[in-house]
């Protein structure tokens, strides 16, 4: 959860996934030496913790990349499944290309999402709450 965190609050910032991506695979990369080479339960213990840190870091922009697919109106179901199948069979590659070919609009697609939750919410309290005379506050449902 908090590579997820850390991917999202990069975007909103002006950055963008690539970088969580990139690190994921180096700390992966990095982490599988790490395994084979533990001598006692301790390193065996700290590899896999590194190894399953950086799949997190790895999977998190994969998920925004799941819900991004899902969010965008304009692409059609076939070119869905042809990303989603991608991602499944290649997934650090097809990541890769996709924050390269359709990164920019990630940030767009996200907020306008949150937008009309955050539209959504509102209107859904603004028709529960009414100003009261006295005090009591009577809630109409």
């Amino acid at each position: 959860m908090r590579f997820g965190w850390l991917s999202d609050l990069s975007v909103a910032r002006g950055g963008g996934r690539r970088p969580w991506v990139v690190a994921g695979l180096i700390a992966l990369a990095a982490s599988y030496p790490a395994l084979v080479l533990a001598r006692n339960p301790v390193e065996l213990v700290a590899a896999v913790a590194l190894a399953q840190a950086a799949i997190n870091a790895v999977l998190a922009p994969l998920f925004a990349i799941i819900a991004d697919l899902f969010r965008d109106h304009k692409l059609s179901g076939w070119l869905k499944a042809v990303w989603v199948f991608f991602l499944l069979f290649l997934p650090i590659l097809t990541a890769l290309v996709y924050l390269v070919a359709r990164g920019e609009g990630m940030t767009e697609r996200s907020n306008k999402a949150a937008r009309d939750a955050e539209k959504a919410a509102a209107d859904t309290l603004l028709c529960c709450v009414s100003r009261a005379a006295d005090d009591r506050l009577e809630l109409d449902l």
